[in-house]
């Protein structure tokens, strides 16, 4: 909490012990660092230290915590569950992160064949709708993408 970094922390970790917590920042540099030509990730975590359901941290440990902005470098492109301090949230009928849902449900319906634009106006078009009507709460899917790209990622395709 002190350095306000963002962690991906599993349910069986605690936010006072974060060896065993995965360093955002680490995890970004290592990506960076692999010189691949493209590199997307899809996080369906939330960066306020809630969680889903009961057991989230919100819930049982009561940390709440606005992470500095994590900077991507290289190659990669984030697409996020959520921005600032909001919560990663279900859709309970789908079994499914509501992120998760979306993203899935894109990549089916075109069979992969889209451009990250297309993709990123999509979750953001679809997911704080659905947040809003499902759990009551405003869920804003965010993109990081690294300064060296510009506008170039939008173009990109899931599928070469």
């Amino acid at each position: 909490m002190e350095t306000h970094q963002g962690y991906l922390i599993p349910v069986d970790v605690t936010a006072a012990n974060l060896k065993d917590a995965i360093s955002l920042k680490d995890l970004y540099a290592k990506l960076a660092s692999s010189k691949a030509s493209k590199t997307l990730v899809f996080l369906d975590a939330c960066f306020s230290g809630g969680g889903r359901g009961e057991n989230g941290l919100l819930a049982a440990r009561t940390v709440k915590v606005k992470p500095k902005g994590e900077i991507v470098e290289g190659n990669i492109v984030a697409f996020t569950a959520t921005s600032g301090e909001e919560v990663s949230l279900p859709l309970k009928k789908e079994s499914h992160g509501l992120f998760t849902y979306y993203v899935l449900k894109k990549l089916r319906e075109t069979k992969g064949e889209l451009t990250l634009e297309q993709l990123k106006v999509f979750l953001e078009s679809e997911i704080p709708k659905s947040s809003l009507i499902e759990n009551g709460i405003r869920q804003t899917p965010q993109v990081l993408v690294a300064p060296d790209l510009d506008e170039k990622w939008l173009s990109w395709k899931i599928q070469n």
